[in-house]
């Protein structure tokens, strides 16, 4: 098992890695990705404590996953709005019927939209 407190070590403000590499990095994306990984962690305070996950963002400061979806959706959906399905209702309605809210049906212009060109599919005289 791979533990951070062994392979990372903090001297002043400066955090040294020490891996066991099968083999040696890769100049280029490889090598790159090591390296922010390394700005990434400059921060890091290591304690005795038992490990947890924290964040700012909340007053209590605890990791909660309904708090972060609920931040991530506020931040990427376009709308408010959560979409509810009727059970009494098919599937293939409540589909249809998400779809034309947030305007994801199939109609010419929604795929001109998209560049998909209906001159040369079979559907042009629809």
């Amino acid at each position: 098992m791979c533990r951070l407190n062994v392979r990372c070590h903090k001297s002043g403000d400066a955090v040294n890695l020490f891996w066991s590499w099968r083999r040696q990095l890769r100049d280029g994306r490889e090598s790159d990705e090591f390296n922010q990984l390394k700005l990434d962690i400059q921060g890091l305070l290591l304690t005795q404590r038992s490990d947890g996950w924290r964040r700012g963002l909340e007053g209590s400061g605890d990791f909660k996953v309904r708090t972060m979806r609920s931040m991530l959706d506020d931040k990427t959906l376009p709308s408010k709005g959560t979409t509810r399905c009727n059970t009494f209702v098919p599937k293939k309605d409540c589909v249809f019927i998400w779809r034309a809210e947030k305007d994801r049906l199939l109609t010419r212009n929604n795929l001109d939209k998209r560049n998909v060109h209906l001159h040369s599919l079979f559907l042009s005289n629809m």
